[in-house]
């Protein structure tokens, strides 16, 4: 299984060559409202749009704790770019992610979260899941966006596009940059990356 990782900062209306255009999504617009209960409250989905040479998408997933980066969990998600008829590689799809949190019944000071995620285009889906734990008695929680405006990276770059924070007490605003992340008790980031295999 595959997974990547991107970071970026243009802001653009059109996809170019060797670009990678990503974009927030509401995952339950419309019809899709019914499928909240399932995947629940602390759940994401950012279109990516991709056209270069590049042939996977590798996600990865950032733990940071009372402010620092404590693991990253390399590779947890990917998917192979397919070739189009002109030779280069296209992604047009979304990454969706779900996280249920669960406290440790025998063991107050230590929090469980259960991540569901998935790489969703034309061709198909792959989906991956896995479980992170937290040394804290974490008691709310609340999803960090990427922002609906559409944004632009070099495909070079590693983008943060999701986030999760928790909290012992109150939660502060903050956004996906390292230097907001250090005032948070708890937070999962994912980010994208593309590579050459």
């Amino acid at each position: 299984m595959l997974t990547m990782i991107l970071s970026g900062c243009l802001n653009t209306d059109s996809n170019k060559p060797n670009m990678l255009q990503v974009k927030e999504v509401d995952l339950f617009a419309g019809d899709a409202k019914k499928f909240q209960p399932f995947l629940g409250a602390m759940s994401g989905a950012i279109k990516i749009n991709y056209t270069g040479s590049k042939q996977s998408i590798r996600a990865d997933l950032e733990i940071w704790e009372n402010g620092v980066k404590k693991e990253t969990l390399s590779s947890f998600m990917g998917t192979l770019i397919s070739e189009s008829k002109r030779g280069d590689r296209v992604f047009d799809g979304e990454f969706i992610i779900s996280v249920k949190q669960q406290n440790e019944m025998d063991n107050a000071n230590k929090t469980r979260f259960k991540i569901t995620s998935a790489f969703i285009d034309q061709g198909g889906s792959i989906s991956s899941g896995t479980e992170v734990a937290a040394d804290l008695a974490l008691t709310g929680s609340r999803t960090i966006n990427f922002g609906n405006q559409a944004q632009e990276f070099s495909e070079d770059e590693e983008i943060a596009i999701w986030g999760l924070q928790a909290s012992e007490g109150i939660m502060q605003a903050v956004d996906l940059t390292p230097e907001m992340l250090k005032r948070v008790s708890f937070a999962m980031i994912v980010k994208i990356s593309l590579q050459d295999n």
